[in-house]
C-alpha cells in the first residue's frame, strides 16, 4: 500500500511526541486507575494523532502495534507517526549488512498500521550534527527511495540544509521536510516555515537554551548524560503569545499542503499535552474542546476553553 491511498486531504491533527510518561500521572492521566488502564486510550479521547518514539530506540513486534490499534479503535481519526529505528540516522549506512535487515523488521511493524490505514506516516530524524554534504544527500536520497511506499517526514536539524540549493534537492525527494521549532544554537536550523512535500509536519521541542545547550556540549564532549538530564532540554512550556506565533505559521502552511500534522516534544511534566489542547482548540476553530480533569489543576488558563460537559465524564477508568 502506497502513502497516496491514506493521505486525508486539508486536515490538520494535533498531538505529542509519545504518551507513555510516568510524570503525566496525575497531571494528565487520572491517579489510581484500575491495573487494565490504557494510557493510549485515554489519550486518543483527546488527540487524533500520536509520534511514537520508542520505535526509535528499538525494533517492536507485530503484536505490540496489534495492540497499540486495539487501544484506540474508538476514535476513527486517529493516527500514529512512527520514529524510524536510530541506526538509520545514527549509525549504519546503506553498505552495512544490517541496514536490510533492519529494514525488513521496521516494514513488518508497520504493516499492520498501514492495512488499518492509521499509519499518518513515518518520521525521520537526524542530528543537529547531520550536515547537508554530497555524502549526505547521497545516503538521504538512498534512504528515501528504500522507504518510498510509505510516506515519510525528514526532521533535518542543521541549517545548510535549507539554502536554495539543498531546498531544490529536498523537493525532488519522494518525502516531507519538518517544520521545526527548537532553541537555534550555532547552526542549528530555525523556526522556518521553507519546508518541502504535500504533507506539513511541525514538531516543537520547546525554547529551553540552556539545557539544550547543556545537553549539546555534552554531546561533543562525550561526557554521557542520563535520561532525565536528556529530558529537561525539552522541559519549556509556551506561553499564549508563543503560541499566537505558532498558529499564526501552522495557518500559514495549511494554505500550501494537503494536511499538517502538529507534534509537541515538550514532554516533561505534561506540558506537550497543555500546549497541544491550546493549539488545538485554536486550530479547530472551537470556543470548548473536551480536556481532562486532572490537567486543569496544574494548566489552570486551559479551563476558558475547557468543555465543562464533559469534565465530569471524560476521566474514565477503562
Amino acid at each position: 500500500m502506497t502513502q497516496e491511498k491514506y493521505i486525508k486531504p486539508h486536515y490538520v491533527k494535533v498531538g505529542t511526541a509519545g504518551w507513555n510518561y510516568d510524570d503525566w500521572v496525575g497531571i494528565f492521566y487520572p491517579k489510581g486507575v484500575s491495573r487494565g488502564f490504557s494510557k493510549l486510550k485515554f489519550y486518543s479521547e483527546f488527540f487524533d494523532c500520536v509520534e511514537v518514539n520508542s520505535t526509535y530506540y528499538q525494533h517492536l513486534s507485530y503484536k505490540v502495534g496489534e495492540k497499540w490499534l486495539n487501544e484506540v479503535a474508538n476514535n476513527q481519526e486517529f493516527e500514529f507517526i512512527i520514529k524510524l529505528f536510530k541506526n538509520f540516522t545514527h549509525g549504519i549506512r546503506e553498505t552495512n549488512p544490517q541496514f536490510f535487515s533492519d529494514k525488513q523488521r521496521v516494514k513488518n511493524f508497520l504493516r499492520p498500521f498501514i492495512e488499518s490505514k492509521k499509519l499518518a506516516g513515518m518520521l525521520i530524524q537526524f542530528s543537529e550534527f547531520f550536515l547537508a554534504t554530497d555524502k549526505s544527500k547521497s545516503y538521504l536520497f538512498f534512504l528515501v527511495e528504500e522507504f518510498s511506499d510509505i510516506r515519510l517526514f525528514l526532521e533535518l536539524r542543521h541549517n545548510s540544509w535549507y539554502r536554495y540549493s539543498n531546498m531544490e534537492f529536498l523537493k525532488s525527494l519522494n518525502a516531507n521536510v519538518v517544520t521545526i521549532d527548537q532553541p537555534v544554537l550555532n547552526n542549528m536550523v530555525g523556526f522556518t516555515t521553507e519546508a518541502a512535500g504535500k504533507v506539513g509536519y511541525f514538531r516543537l521541542h520547546g525554547r529551553n537554551y540552556d539545557k539544550w545547550m547543556e545537553s549539546r556540549k555534552a554531546l561533543i564532549n562525550g561526557t554521557t548524560i542520563d535520561d532525565s538530564q536528556r529530558n529537561e532540554r525539552y522541559n519549556y512550556l509556551y506561553s499564549s503569545e508563543e503560541i499566537d506565533e505558532i498558529e499564526k505559521k501552522i495557518r500559514a502552511v495549511k494554505e500550501k499542503c494537503e494536511g499538517i500534522y502538529v507534534v509537541l516534544n515538550n514532554h516533561p511534566l505534561g506540558k506537550a499535552a497543555a500546549n497541544a489542547l491550546e493549539l488545538l482548540k485554536r486550530l479547530r476553530n472551537k470556543e470548548k474542546i473536551k480536556v481532562p480533569s486532572t490537567i486543569l489543576q496544574f494548566f489552570p488558563e486551559l479551563r476558558k476553553f475547557a468543555d465543562e460537559t464533559e469534565l465530569n465524564s471524560n476521566d474514565i477508568l477503562f
